[in-house]
């Protein structure tokens, strides 16, 4: 008995937050369990093997795997894979493959027991959809509220029965707590007595009028200071069976966002002076501070709950659900510099310029690798129900239901694409889209399409928030490209050109950008569509009588690299299949893109002076920096950009230029756009454009080529 009592106060202490020694989880029989989560639907995952507990590697943990985890656990499925912190012992798993379709985990691929080549940094971890039917997870701990979504009596959760606060000592900080624990940003302490809420003050003055019943709670008395990101952790008696001295009980009134799709919009776009990169949600990513006129990153030293509360709040969402150091593992590495480090935040801040900090660009030992990341708790949001069906859990046909309808219909693919995908995969959970196609492998459904002409811009919270275009009933042979289809992933690969290489070269460190050529040797060039307009009259049939007369036509050239990075979490590689690259017999290679980066000349108003493109015949690996590997080489036909590697588009190269001729002295702005298109999936659009701002003048010495001067280039997103 007495061994009794010591566990059931180990557990009491746990969620009160005395002791961190004892963590949340959910565990079931059959060798599987999460762990050290702060709810009881999220946590590392662990198995059981030779009578010991052991770690799973993240290596190819995707959707699917989690997905298997969380049904075996007694939940509805996986909301997304989570890092839950680091594990310690065993490791017993890597490279886990499941198809999404198995009732155990232990019938998923691996490469064999305690075979790995991981550490604890990459330990495995789930968030669960929904509450768990496993009887085992009871004692952890749950909020919620009786009356809607953002407005009424407090609950929680202990010991698998839900019970209510006393409103002793209840006030406007335990409700800060209480709502951003909930995901709004703010809230008010009010209370509940005789079936609706009332402010204390008006609860004291109507005590004489009315006659208020005795209640009881499960606890009484917190003391939060607004820094906490759990009610759990703020300082309290304990839970039980109190009998409340107040005459109510506790209860709040969040205060929402005027508009979530706006915020979302907001997080995409980069408005503001916080934004969260690398991540399909806009509550979750790496951490970029805004700061005279260029985003930068946060190093991850001292980056902790009140740092990422403070940025949380901002955002419009409620307090941190998970603080994340060595961002760049889940969220890319991003471009930027570094701006702040060792924030020292009281939790209460408005924006996170206002915590002390040693200052701008003071840092020791932090590299990219050291991003300070973050994931806020959000409010749960109903959407209307969209599915994917026919294929895994993580791709399919995509089917919606019509308000007012119980059947499932399809999407026309007319008109389909990433941006539209990148909504839905967002709205499942499913985190980016990879792939859109149509009619692919899986047949045709017998119901009826019920969307057509979707147009999404790619930043809405959910498909309902995009132009539908026409919602109707119609059949199937109406629609040209037949249903839409999508693979979703939680990995994406994430280009952005180098502007300090295009500026460089721009400046003429490496070579002299401007060049005058002789039109006999750019016909390969103007194959490819390289040239200016004003030089297909010239290539016209019987303009030019002899090669003689070429050797006389000069163009004008503006010359620069470009280095591309791919700082994402997974490879580059072309959309198309090798069979369907394009030979060009000119140049004697093939195109696995066509319009792998388009380049024009903008005067200061924004109008197009002139432009030029690049396909891709080679993607490959040239180098790469820390964490990245090569892999890709040109030669083997083996073409894409590894994670943390760079290609390079030399200035030498045939079309790695703009055909200015003609074009009259003045301000203007080279504008460098990366998969134009978007017909790569990437993490984010936002950085693939460079903008340089020149001067094009005379040049003494050369007059016939002129001279480029005060180049400055930036990454526009």
């Amino acid at each position: 008995m007495q061994a009794y009592w010591v566990v059931c106060s180990l557990v009491l202490l746990a969620i009160v937050g005395i002791i961190d020694a004892v963590p949340l989880h959910v565990e079931m029989s059959r060798g599987l369990r999460i762990v050290g989560g702060v709810e009881e639907f999220i946590g590392r995952v662990e198995v059981l093997h030779a009578g010991e507990w052991g770690t799973v590697c993240d290596d190819g943990w995707d959707m699917r795997d989690a997905d298997v985890v969380c049904r075996q656990l007694g939940f509805p499925g996986a909301d997304r894979p989570y890092f839950a912190g680091t594990g310690s012992g065993r490791i017993w798993l890597s490279n886990v493959k499941c198809r999404g379709t198995e009732t155990a985990f232990s019938q998923c691929e691996h490469a064999g027991w305690g075979i790995h080549h991981c550490t604890h940094n990459g330990d495995a971890g789930v968030h669960c959809r929904g509450e768990s039917t496993d009887r085992e997870s009871s004692f952890t701990f749950a909020i919620r509220l009786v009356g809607n979504a953002y407005r009424g009596r407090v609950e929680v959760r202990v010991n698998g029965v839900w019970g209510s606060i006393c409103s002793d000592g209840w006030d406007n900080k335990d409700a800060m707590v209480v709502c951003g624990q909930l995901g709004y940003p703010r809230g008010r302490a009010k209370v509940h007595a005789n079936g609706r809420l009332w402010t204390t003050k008006s609860l004291l003055k109507n005590l004489t009028e009315r006659v208020f019943q005795r209640l009881q709670g499960v606890s009484t008395n917190f003391t939060c200071d607004r820094s906490e990101s759990f009610l759990q952790a703020c300082k309290h008696p304990g839970f039980g069976s109190y009998h409340c001295h107040d005459p109510g009980l506790a209860a709040v009134k969040c205060a929402v966002p005027s508009s979530y799709l706006k915020t979302l919009k907001h997080q995409l776009e980069g408005d503001g002076i916080v934004r969260l990169r690398g991540s399909p949600y806009p509550w979750q990513g790496r951490v970029e501070v805004y700061h005279e006129g260029s985003w930068y990153k946060v190093c991850d030293h001292h980056w902790d709950n009140k740092d990422a509360n403070v940025v949380c709040r901002e955002l419009g969402y409620g307090t941190a659900l998970e603080v994340i150091t060595h961002a760049r593992d889940y969220f890319g590495q991003g471009f930027t510099q570094i701006l702040l480090s060792e924030l020292d935040c009281t939790g209460t801040e408005n924006n996170l310029k206002q915590c002390s900090h040693p200052g701008y660009f003071v840092y020791s030992n932090c590299g990219h690798i050291d991003n300070a990341g973050l994931r806020c708790h959000a409010p749960r949001i109903r959407y209307p129900p969209v599915r994917l069906t026919g294929g895994t859990s993580s791709e399919g046909r995509v089917e919606l239901k019509v308000r007012g309808s119980t059947k499932w219909g399809t999407i026309c693919a007319d008109g389909w694409d990433l941006s539209a995908g990148m909504v839905i995969c967002r709205q499942l959970g499913l985190g980016f889209a990879r792939h859109v196609s149509y009619n692919s492998r899986y047949e045709y459904p017998r119901g009826d399409v019920r969307l057509m002409k979707l147009r999404c811009a790619g930043w809405e919270e959910s498909l309902d928030k995009c132009r539908k275009g026409l919602f109707q009933s119609t059949v199937i042979s109406k629609c040209r490209r037949g249903v839409a289809l999508l693979t979703c992933s939680d990995r994406l690969p994430d280009l952005i050109p180098d502007f300090m290489a295009i500026e460089s070269s721009l400046n003429g460190t490496s070579h002299q950008p401007l060049q005058v050529t002789e039109l006999s040797g750019l016909a390969c060039a103007y194959e490819e569509n390289c040239l200016s307009t004003s030089a297909d009259q010239y290539f016209q049939l019987g303009r030019i009588d002899n090669a003689y007369q070429m050797m006389n036509i000069r163009r004008k050239l503006i010359r620069f690299t470009v280095n591309i990075f791919n700082f994402g979490t997974d490879d580059f590689r072309p959309v198309a299949a090798r069979s369907s690259w394009q030979w060009h017999t000119c140049h004697n290679h093939y195109h696995s893109f066509e319009n792998f980066a388009q380049y024009d000349i903008l005067d200061m108003s924004g109008n197009e002076i002139a432009e030029g493109h690049k396909a891709s015949f080679c993607l490959e690996d040239v180098r790469c920096v820390t964490g990245g590997t090569k892999f890709y080489r040109c030669r083997s036909h083996n073409q894409g950009i590894s994670v943390n590697c760079i290609d390079t588009y030399k200035y030498s190269i045939d079309c790695q230029w703009i055909d200015i001729t003609g074009v009259p002295y003045g301000n203007y702005v080279l504008k460098v756009k990366i998969n134009p298109e978007h017909l790569g999936p990437e993490m984010d659009y936002n950085n693939n454009v460079v903008k340089c701002n020149f001067e094009y003048h005379s040049n003494v010495f050369f007059p016939e080529r002129g001279q480029l001067s005060k180049v400055k280039c930036s990454i526009a997103g």
